[in-house]
């Protein structure tokens, strides 16, 4: 072989090897003319290099390398382990800072805190007197407390109204109760719970604070703000309608101001718990109070009432059809404001108004039934009576018909005017096509409502046998009395002695109806404290003193029925709070109080009384007496003498007005009854002769008094001035 050909072979095969060690960045091509021929020879396969495998990282060579998510690990592990120490050191504990009221109870458990509650609160609620004042001025002056409050007792209602500067008001006049256990739960599970975290910080930092309460009688609270608002307040007139001859007419109201009961209720609160009597006050803020609805809504419903009034109505008992006046009709209707909130009060002919509250029209089913009845009777199974008889079963009324028979049924006729005739008086033109037009007109088309039947069973309950028009309230009176300091026994006598004479009966057929018969004397073993009453010509405390309230009202009751009175004396002093010459006087054996039942039914009496009135109803199945009364002019009587007393346990050199002084004087009432058919059946004369009572002035020792007790012008306190 020649020897360049030797070596073109030769470099060659160097430049093949160097391209299978290190492969060229680009492909090479070799055209040498003399190897073109020949095959490449197959480069070595390339042997991949082994990977070494990763190493494995802790949990905590994490953390290491990255600290941001070592913090937030840290953070919860903290968090948790507070937590948990939280948990096992206060379980059932308050937490630090956590204080009702004045008491600081962190660290203790529920049965502690309540123990300390009840022994530190209990006390202030039981003894504190809190007093309420109208204002600065009357915070200033204070309480009275030489005996001028006991004139509260001979005010007056509005006397009172006008002169009342303060309310003393107790624990035991609200049935007030410390609720020592709910006060407890509340301070240990206030700051409780994994996200209350920050609370419990902040207690521990800053305190927290829980208001003690106490739990109050809703009514009796709320008669206590009816008492101050009475006084201070403002009244707001709402627009109402009245409807005079068929005619609807709507009338403004207008804003006024009152004592706002939330306000009250915490600023009593406060006054209750405080620790020193002295600061047991405050005094009542007025809040402007508005209309409950507008005008508008008033005139609205005036609107309603007039549309309705349009539509004439006939009645059909038994194929008997009679017609009713629109102005009977418009008697009927009772105008009401009532709160919609609950949607319970349906079947009101309603306007709109901001809010719920709402004035409304419905028929009175009182009203509506006298009339139905008196045409329907003569229908009535051959002209029957309908005479009852009433029975006390074990506290509950229950009513027995005379006899078993058929009987309108008032209360559905009632619902059908209420429905079809009152609450649906407008109705939507149709257009040519069938559809709503939108437009309205007022329904004029006769409604004929048929009064169906039902049978009366053997006996009823008493709210069955209203509803079902048998009986009815034949007469109702009610009487005010004041409510201020220095009444609280006369008031708690008024309500005992209802009570006693609640739900009582006089007899058809001539009976009598017996005040003392029924309460017997009304003394101290019976639960009756010492309050004001007459005694001579001026005022003195016996057991059973306000009494006489009751006997008043119970006897102008039966006076407004028509009812027979057998029996009545007026008071020695003229009380302004009754009718003029209609009071009556009681005490046991007497004078009395008794009146008659001459009619063929049961006449049931019904007490009722709040804080400031009494109301005596009669129930029955009225004799639709009717009566006239006829008041004459006051006679000037003899003319008061002033009393001054001294009173050496009063302070020295003071003076009060234990009893206004008044004159004499006499009236006479008279009264005519007619039956229903026009005929005078009694005539009574009531003459009522009011002696000048006494101004009774104390004073305490002094100077002045040991010259009046000298000059005989004065007397030392005895017996009988138990004031």
């Amino acid at each position: 072989m020649p020897n360049d050909k030797k070596s073109d072979m030769l470099e060659y095969w160097k430049t093949a090897r160097r391209e299978i060690d290190s492969p060229p960045t680009r492909k090479t091509h070799y055209r040498s003319q003399n190897v073109s021929s020949k095959p490449k020879p197959k480069p070595k396969p390339v042997v991949p290099t082994m990977q070494p495998k990763p190493k494995k990282i802790s949990f905590i060579d994490y953390l290491k390398s990255n600290k941001k998510f070592a913090i937030i690990i840290i953070v919860i592990l903290t968090i948790l382990l507070l937590g948990l120490i939280d948990f096992i050191v206060f379980y059932g504990r308050a937490h630090p800072g956590v204080k009702v009221g004045d008491i600081d109870l962190g660290f203790k458990s529920i049965e502690e805190a309540q123990c300390l509650i009840t022994d530190t609160y209990e006390p202030r609620l039981n003894n504190n007197t809190v007093v309420v004042y109208v204002d600065e001025e009357a915070r200033e002056k204070g309480v009275d407390d030489n005996g001028g409050s006991g004139l509260n007792e001979q005010l007056s209602v509005e006397q009172a109204k006008k002169t009342a500067q303060y309310w003393k008001v107790r624990a035991t006049d609200l049935n007030a109760k410390l609720p020592s256990q709910k006060l407890a739960d509340e301070a240990v599970n206030s700051t409780r719970g994994i996200f209350n975290i920050f609370n419990r910080i902040g207690a521990a930092i800053f305190g927290k604070k829980i208001d003690v309460y106490a739990d109050f009688d809703e009514d009796a609270l709320s008669e206590q703000v009816a008492k101050v608002n009475d006084t201070m307040a403002t009244s707001v007139v709402n627009p109402t309608v009245k409807i005079v001859n068929a005619d609807a007419q709507a009338i403004e109201g207008s804003d006024g101001n009152e004592v706002l009961a939330d306000e009250f209720t915490s600023q009593l609160n406060k006054a209750f718990f405080v620790e020193n009597q002295a600061d047991s006050n405050f005094i009542a803020n007025l809040h402007p109070a508005t209309q409950k609805v507008t005008f508008s809504c008033a005139q609205e419903l005036a609107t309603k009432i007039n549309n309705s009034l349009s539509r004439p109505v006939k009645f059909n008992y038994n194929s008997n059809i009679w017609d009713v006046s629109a102005s009977d009709l418009g008697s009927w209707i009772s105008v009401n404001i009532e709160n919609r909130s609950d949607e319970k009060t349906g079947g009101c002919s309603c306007s709109n108004s901001d809010g719920n509250w709402c004035i409304c029209a419905k028929i009175d089913p009182q009203q509506a039934s006298k009339e139905v009845l008196s045409h329907a009777r003569g229908q009535l199974n051959n002209d029957k009576t309908i005479n009852v008889s009433f029975t006390n079963e074990n506290n509950k009324i229950v009513v027995k018909p005379s006899d078993t028979f058929d009987i309108p049924n008032v209360s559905e006729t009632v619902q059908v005017l209420n429905d079809e005739w009152l609450q649906n008086p407008v109705v939507y033109k149709n257009n040519a096509s069938g559809k709503n037009s939108g437009s309205t007109s007022v329904d004029k088309s006769e409604l004929i409502v048929n009064v169906n039947t039902t049978t009366v069973p053997e006996k009823l309950s008493f709210d069955e046998a209203i509803d079902l028009g048998i009986i009815g309230e034949i007469t109702s009176f009610q009487t005010t009395y004041s409510s201020g300091a220095g009444t609280e026994n006369r008031n708690y006598n008024i309500a005992l002695v209802s009570s006693m004479l609640d739900n009582t009966i006089c007899r058809a057929g001539g009976n009598i109806w017996s005040y003392n018969e029924i309460t017997g004397e009304c003394n101290a073993d019976k639960g009756f404290k010492e309050a004001g009453s007459v005694y001579g010509t001026t005022y003195t405390k016996e057991a059973g003193g306000g009494i006489c309230q009751v006997a008043t009202t119970v006897f102008n009751a039966a006076y407004e029925a028509g009812y027979e009175i057998v029996e009545r004396t007026n008071h020695d002093l003229h009380i302004a709070s009754y009718p003029a010459g209609r009071d009556a006087a009681v005490s046991y054996p007497s004078p009395n109080l008794i009146w008659r039942n001459d009619t063929d039914s049961d006449v049931l009496v019904k007490l009722e009384t709040t804080g400031y009135s009494v109301t005596c109803t009669l129930y029955g199945v009225s004799p639709n007496y009717r009566v006239e009364t006829e008041t004459g002019d006051w006679s000037p009587g003899d003319k008061y003498k002033t009393e001054t007393v001294v009173d050496n346990t009063k302070p020295a050199n003071t003076s009060y007005i234990q009893t206004s002084g008044s004159d004499g004087k006499s009236i006479v009432v008279k009264r005519k009854v007619f039956d229903k058919n026009g005929k005078l059946i009694r005539e009574d004369v009531f003459k009522s002769n009011y002696k000048p009572k006494t101004e009774i002035k104390v004073i305490g020792p002094g100077p002045e008094a040991d010259k009046l007790l000298a000059s005989g012008e004065a007397r030392l306190k005895n017996e009988h001035d138990n004031w």
